[in-house]
């Protein structure tokens, strides 16, 4: 006779008794479950982010693998073929007290098998003891006694600094239950934020939450579209700041190499879906201004350090200067910058060709010179 199969129990007790969720987060997401009777109960604990799939996973597995039927304790071995036995070997009878402890013992395995699993996974790895060893101290410095001086010991070396890594942002919207108007529309919006990567996708759907939002008041779900709404705003806030922190350091590292074009066309990479308000645009066009500002500061006085290099006639390193002005990737301070340039220039070739044609007349007066000197010795 075929057994039926036995019903699909939820993890939520093991996890309880596995310290992975309280009894009261427990009964919590029953009453969830209570109202939404579509959805089961494990389904519930991973939606509210209090167990992960792979810990369902795996105690689904070892529940199964707990109870899983086991052999008969009374069954008798199956008789090898070809082989006649003369004596006929009786099995005994195993008591129904005994049948009940080896069950016990059998369920009692996977239970303390996941136990073991989840204490291991979260003790975190111990480092390597090393063998302890006497270390003596630094010597102290030797002093040379011929010239009095202290020779000086290298210091301790400095460990660079760990990176930080940027925390990802983003919102998973959770379901309501129901079939109502209301409900399917909030729903649809849900599965298009879960389906987007990062905030700057979410403006789309602000028009249509706000209006559940006006749409859901007094009703039963007014609490939880409201909620989501305010949860998407956050996560667009914190995605703007984050930006807007990354890229001012951007700038500031630009503005320091003098490349003010660059730090200037940085501001562009802000996102506009990230400014509902406008609050960072106003904010960017102010940072526009000073950056002009200080470019317009910049190149004044590198013009002025360069007229003086010239004016002295220190051509090669008014040169060498102004090459760093043409860094500033501004067009109008550029063009002013190339023009001084290409004066510079035929100023350079102008002393060159004028120390060329001194040094000519040179080889000149000291060639005739000699074969004066050697007409007289004859």
């Amino acid at each position: 006779m075929v057994q039926p199969v036995a019903s699909r129990r939820s993890v939520g007790p093991i996890a309880v008794q596995l310290g992975l969720i309280t009894a009261e987060q427990l009964q919590a997401a029953q009453a969830l479950q209570a109202r939404a009777p579509g959805k089961t109960l494990d389904q519930i604990l991973v939606d509210r982010t209090l167990l992960t799939p792979d810990q369902v996973r795996s105690i689904q597995v070892e529940m199964n693998r707990g109870s899983a039927p086991a052999a008969p304790p009374h069954a008798s071995p199956a008789r090898p073929s070809g082989h006649a036995t003369r004596r006929r070997v009786v099995a005994a009878s195993a008591s129904p007290k005994m049948t009940w402890v080896v069950a016990a013992a059998i369920a009692l395995v996977p239970v303390l098998g996941i136990a073991t699993y989840f204490a291991l996974k979260s003790k975190p790895a111990e480092p390597e003891v090393a063998a302890k060893i006497p270390v003596k101290g630094p010597p102290p410095p030797p002093n040379d006694k011929d010239t009095g001086k202290e020779i000086k010991t290298p210091g301790p070396i400095k460990s660079e600094p760990q990176k930080v890594e940027i925390p990802r942002i983003r919102v998973t919207l959770r379901k309501l239950p129901g079939h109502s108007d209301l409900v399917t529309r909030f729903n649809e919006a849900a599965d298009k934020i879960n389906s987007m990567r990062d905030p700057e996708q979410y403006k789309p759907v602000l028009s249509e939450l706000e209006a559940l939002v006006a749409e859901s008041k007094g009703k039963e779900q007014a609490e939880d579209i409201r909620d989501a709404y305010t949860d998407v705003i956050k996560a667009i806030q914190k995605r703007a700041d984050q930006v807007f922190s990354f890229l001012s350091d951007e700038v500031t590292s630009l503005k320091a190499a003098g490349r003010y074009g660059d730090a200037l066309k940085a501001w562009q990479w802000f996102p506009g879906n990230l400014d509902s308000v406008g609050v960072f645009a106003r904010n960017i066009d102010a940072q526009v201004k000073a950056i002009r500002g200080e470019a317009d500061a910049y190149f004044g006085k590198s013009m002025k350090e360069i007229e003086s290099l010239v004016s002295s006639g220190k051509l090669e390193e008014a040169h060498l200067l102004l090459l760093r002005a043409l860094e500033i990737g501004i067009d109008d301070l550029y063009a002013k910058a190339e023009k001084r340039m290409s004066e510079l220039t035929s100023l350079v070739d102008d002393a060159v060709k004028r120390k060329t044609e001194e040094e000519l007349a040179a080889f000149e007066r000291t060639k005739d010179a000699e074969k004066e000197a050697a007409k007289a010795a004859a």
